[in-house]
């Protein structure tokens, strides 16, 4: 009789073999491909913990600069406030004293132009009546301070800063949101973003009698945030 295999279990040793070199391939690769799955999350897991450390870190740093800038604005503001031509000025416009009130103005304005000039981002600063009227102002444009004479000076009581502003106390200070500059009523071209700090004038009983504030070009508190 002739058989076509004749040895059938010949070809059961090959599968056997073949199923268990792929049980050992299984075993190998498997725990590798996890374990190699595990690596790559931890490793950007970490990544991502450091970077947002770094950036944390950065914000901190950034924001403590910002502060430390405000705070010694603030300290700026406050001296000029209670400098003594602020109130020899005061004095000489409850006398009428014409005089003395110009050059009380003069040297107020004197002062500004000198704080101006050190502060980069100081845009104007501006000493304004009880009833909104600028009384004495410097600008600075590209570098240059400005002391801005008595036809130029402008009413500001309908603007909100001002209103805002006479509601605190001397001593007390006003921080404005940033928005666009105004001159004369209308947006100033080219616009000009600006953060107001502003302080009462006064003796702290009745009626205050003034308002000193200061115009931030908003541009520095932009880049910081950009730069964060």
């Amino acid at each position: 009789m002739t058989a076509d295999n004749p040895n059938p279990s010949a070809g059961q040793p090959r599968g056997l073999a073949r199923r268990i070199y792929t049980a050992f391939l299984l075993v190998a690769v498997i725990p590798t491909a996890i374990a190699g799955i595990i690596g790559i999350y931890v490793s950007l897991h970490t990544l991502r913990t450091e970077t947002l450390g770094h950036l944390q870190q950065e914000v901190v740093v950034r924001a403590q600069g910002v502060s430390r800038f405000f705070d010694q604005l603030s300290a700026e503001l406050l001296y000029l406030a209670a400098a003594p031509a602020v109130e020899e000025l005061r004095m000489a416009t409850q006398k009428g004293d014409l005089h003395r009130v110009r050059a009380a103005t003069a040297r107020l304005e004197n002062d500004y132009a000198t704080l101006a000039s050190t502060y980069p981002y100081i845009y104007q600063i501006r000493y304004l009546s009880a009833e909104g009227q600028e009384l004495a102002r410097v600008d600075k444009k590209d570098g240059k301070v400005d002391i801005i004479p008595r036809h130029r000076l402008q009413d500001k009581s309908d603007r909100y800063y001002f209103v805002d502003s006479m509601k605190r106390r001397p001593g007390e200070l006003y921080v404005s949101p940033l928005d666009l500059n105004v001159e004369f009523g209308r947006i100033e071209k080219p616009e000009r973003p600006v953060i107001r700090v502003a302080t009462p004038i006064g003796t702290g009983s009745g009626r205050n009698e003034g308002l000193l504030i200061i115009n931030l070009y908003a541009d520095f508190l932009l880049d910081q945030i950009q730069q964060m």
